[in-house]
């Protein structure tokens, strides 16, 4: 009987040993989920922008567009006194479905710039490790910064790039910093899912609580409370984290709906209109 219950439960180790294993060797496909797109797609959206592609390091070469309000008639206009969403998406899609993300921000005279990660859309390369992310966003920052001064950019994380945008914003003396679903840390999220992976074995922290603590920014924090993705309490550990955060709660909201709720409407005409 002993030596049945010893198999078993050796049994047991080995498949758990398995599983930890088959999630740590798999977790880029599990927390990427890009379409790709042809080099010749044509982006179709409501409103004037630029497609421009920047190369990060050999062989890696990112897919942006620029999106203009329609009050820059001229291409060559002086933007030093206008303002810029630097605007960083979800793990899902591509711009052919983010771009449409650039409307409200247009309405309210911001003009925007999104971009699409390693392997997703028409961006070559592959986003297989933290740093990448972290140095793609900040060459891309810089480009920007040649055009628009930095007190003048915005920079917005969704879900995913809610970390990244949080990075990205430590010590710059930008406008703001907008967080639509963030995490606490992507380890916390993704312990929240499987709790018997160990921390050391995952390739992506980005510790959002960490690095919101340089920020000195002004904040602002949105999350749904049916959130169905992200638990709305990392929005709300996040947020009391850094007594300068702003946190807009919207009662019944989930991960991809917000838009449709006054609180988003609010938060965006609180940080660019209502100043």
């Amino acid at each position: 009987m002993l030596d049945f219950t010893i198999k078993i439960a050796v049994l047991v180790i080995i498949i758990a040993i398995m599983a930890i294993l088959f999630l740590v060797w798999n977790q880029d496909k599990m927390i990427f989920f890009p379409e790709k797109l042809k080099a010749d797609h044509v982006f179709q959206f409501p409103f004037p922008f630029e497609e421009f592609a920047l190369e990060t390091e050999p062989g890696v070469v990112l897919n942006a567009i620029h999106a203009k309000t329609e009050t820059d008639n001229d291409a060559s206009a002086d933007r030093a006194t206008k303002g810029v969403v630097f605007y960083l998406h979800g793990n899902a899609g591509s711009l052919d479905s983010w771009g449409d993300a650039a409307l409200p921000f247009l309405k309210r005279n911001q003009d925007v710039f999104i971009y699409d990660y390693r392997g997703y859309g028409k961006s070559t390369g592959l986003t297989d490790n933290e740093s990448t992310l972290l140095s793609d966003a900040a060459q891309l920052f810089e480009t920007l910064e040649k055009q628009y001064a930095t007190e003048n950019i915005t920079i917005y994380g969704r879900s995913l790039g809610t970390g990244i945008a949080c990075h990205l914003a430590q010590g710059k003396n930008i406008h703001a910093l907008v967080l639509e679903t963030p995490y606490r840390s992507f380890t916390r999220l993704v312990k929240h899912y499987y709790p018997f992976v160990p921390s050391l074995l995952m390739k992506y922290h980005l510790n959002a609580e960490q690095f919101l603590k340089n920020v000195t920014s002004k904040i602002a924090i949105i999350h749904g409370t049916d959130d169905e993705i992200i638990p709305f309490q990392h929005a709300v550990k996040l947020a009391e984290s850094h007594p300068g955060c702003v946190f807009y709660r919207v009662k019944g909201g989930h991960h991809n709906d917000l838009s449709i709720f006054d609180e988003h409407e609010k938060m965006l005409d609180d940080v660019f209109l209502n100043e």
